[in-house]
């Protein structure tokens, strides 16, 4: 876990605090804000893959995940008011 998923999260909450502190974005914990990144992309393609390693999916499949989850989140952390 220190290796990875801790060290990513740790780089993110840090991205996610400048942002925050130069007024880009509205985080007001970071560390939390992280977290919850990775927990939502390990949603069922990950545990599929956990399951299934023989199985591919689709990179069609995995590209609509990321653009999901990603704008779910980014609609979570919005821009300041101007």
């Amino acid at each position: 876990m220190e290796h990875g998923p801790r060290r990513g999260q740790a780089r993110l909450a840090a991205y996610l605090a400048e942002a925050d502190k130069a007024g880009l974005l509205q985080v007001p914990d970071p560390a939390s804000a992280a977290e919850s990144f990775f927990a939502m992309i390990h949603g069922n393609l990950f545990m599929e893959r956990l399951m299934f390693p023989q199985q591919a999916i689709d990179p069609a499949r995995i590209e609509a995940f990321v653009t999901a989850a990603v704008g779910i989140y980014l609609s979570g952390i919005s821009q300041h008011p101007a």
